[in-house]
């Protein structure tokens, strides 16, 4: 397979980009216990990225692009980013990236965190295979 046909077969099981393990969604490169840094070379020095050395050529989509979002009319990228708070604090985050959106969307969980200000609203939402929330 391909570095990139790797990669997509590791997403595609919710494997850690590190050890290439399945082990659930709060295992990741970020936190596994095995990972070490990426062993091939770059320019003359070792890549040193948190990233199983079978996925390197295809690190240029790590940590960019998470995954993407399929509807009938676009593929929606959904990217991992640093949220700042209003007390400093910094939680890592998903966010979809929609550029034709009037509202933006915060869990309260993590607004509560983070002790960020906005209005309360409650809306519905279609989730994958149709279910509402």
């Amino acid at each position: 397979m391909s570095p990139n046909e790797r990669l997509k077969l590791v997403k595609e099981n919710h494997a850690c980009y590190s050890c290439l393990k399945k082990a659930g969604r709060d295992h990741r490169a970020a936190n596994c216990s095995r990972k070490r840094p990426c062993s091939e070379m770059v320019n003359n020095a070792s890549c040193n990225k948190n990233h199983h050395p079978l996925l390197h050529a295809a690190t240029n989509l790590i940590g960019m692009l998470a995954s993407t979002v399929k509807t009938k009319e676009a593929l929606l990228p959904v990217v991992s980013a640093f949220v700042l708070g209003n007390n400093g604090k910094r939680e890592k985050a998903n966010i979809l990236m929609d550029s034709g959106t009037q509202i933006t969307l915060v869990r309260n969980d993590l607004a509560q965190r983070l002790k960020l200000k906005g209005k309360d609203v409650f809306i519905t939402m279609t989730t994958v295979g149709g279910k509402k929330r």
